[in-house]
């Protein structure tokens, strides 16, 4: 009897190891065909090269992971967006409704490289990409995407203007959409927080927006925020004189993207130790504070 007892543990014990080495194997299988997969076709369907260092992807839950992410400018070697981890769930049973949906999607210390260079940004390939140029003849049921709990943490985003030419950054900027965004909903909404990359100060607020009418309101807080940077737009103006000051704000701002003149904004703004002269030694003007009281501002 006891022999039989040990005989069918034993088998037991061998059919649920077996389940869990095949259950491994085509989670190995499949995170090693992902990566393949993405880095052999990737390049030649949009011209942008994506590399990465580890894959894994599990069939069973929908939860992916990818780290050491480097996606290159369009047809060369240089670093666009670099990204330490990406971490998502997709939502296996909606994939064979028509939908896509995504949660928990999270991008961990981003750095990306922005260029606007003879009118031209660095992702307009990207935006084109993704219109659409579909015979408006040829009807086929839409797929619908939805995005749930974004974030973004820790970022370092870098802009450069070739023309003026600019060039500034911000650090440890972090973004969050809980709502996300949905293939039947028209509002979208996050929290926005960074620092300056040279300087003093920082920002943080909330931003939404409707997407059908374009419609936005933002409501930010600004904490004696380096406006040196501006300078480099006045530099051609001013004979490369010398600016420095920062910035104190609390604005709402309500308004349209579709209309520039359809917008308002409240608040308080303050210039603090405001500097302008010949050098940082020599002003032409300063003062200690200049504050505003905005009661309702519209072009």
């Amino acid at each position: 009897m006891k022999a039989g007892i040990s005989k069918l543990k034993s088998r037991s014990v061998f059919l649920l190891s077996s389940i869990i080495l095949i259950i491994a194997l085509i989670m190995l299988s499949v995170s090693i065909f992902t990566k393949y997969f993405v880095q052999k076709y990737v390049l030649k369907y949009t011209g942008r090269q994506i590399t990465f260092e580890k894959a894994f992807v599990n069939p069973f839950t929908g939860y992916f992971y990818f780290n050491n992410i480097k996606i290159y400018e369009y047809k060369s070697d240089s670093v666009f967006l670099y990204l330490n981890e990406l971490s998502a769930n997709i939502n296996i049973l909606k994939i064979f409704t028509n939908s896509l949906e995504i949660s928990n999607l999270t991008f961990y210390k981003p750095r990306i490289n922005i260029v606007l260079s003879k009118g031209i940004f660095n992702f307009n390939d990207i935006v084109s990409m993704y219109s659409s140029h579909q015979d408006p003849h040829f009807k086929k049921e839409p797929y619908h995407f939805n995005f749930f709990n974004i974030k973004i943490i820790d970022g370092h985003f870098f802009y450069t203007d070739d023309l003026v030419p600019v060039k500034f950054s911000i650090k440890s900027v972090n973004i969050e959409s809980k709502n996300g965004w949905g293939w039947n909903t028209d509002d979208i909404s996050a929290k926005i927080s960074f620092l300056s990359e040279t300087g003093t100060g920082g920002m943080n607020g909330n931003f939404g927006m409707n997407i059908k009418n374009l419609d936005y309101t933002i409501d930010v807080v600004v904490n004696t925020f380096d406006i040196n940077v501006f300078a480099q737009y006045l530099r051609r103006y001013v004979n490369y004189g010398s600016l420095s000051a920062n910035l104190d704000a609390k604005l709402k701002t309500n308004g349209s993207f579709k209309d520039a003149e359809n917008s308002t904004i409240k608040g308080q703004l303050s210039i603090n130790d405001f500097h302008f002269g010949k050098n940082p030694a020599e002003d032409y003007l300063s003062f200690d504070k200049a504050l505003f009281y905005i009661k309702d501002l519209s072009p």
